[in-house]
C-alpha cells in the first residue's frame, strides 16, 4: 500500500497517520565521526602538501 493511500484511509476514519523511523544513536554517532574523520584527515593532506610546495600564503 502507497503512503498516500494509507494517509486517505485514515482520514476517512478521521485519524492521522504519523510514521517515524528511529535509529540507534551509537551507531549513527560512528558513522558520522567517521565520515568527519574522513574529511579531516583529507584537508590535513591537503594542507600539508601546500605547505610542503610552499602554497600557503
Amino acid at each position: 500500500m502507497r503512503m498516500e493511500a494509507a494517509e486517505r484511509l485514515f482520514a476517512s476514519m478521521g485519524a492521522r497517520l504519523d510514521v517515524r523511523v528511529f535509529w540507534n544513536g551509537p551507531e549513527l554517532d560512528r558513522l558520522l565521526d567517521a565520515g568527519h574523520s574522513a574529511i579531516a584527515a583529507d584537508i590535513k593532506r591537503q594542507l600539508e602538501r601546500r605547505v610542503k610546495s610552499d602554497e600557503v600564503v
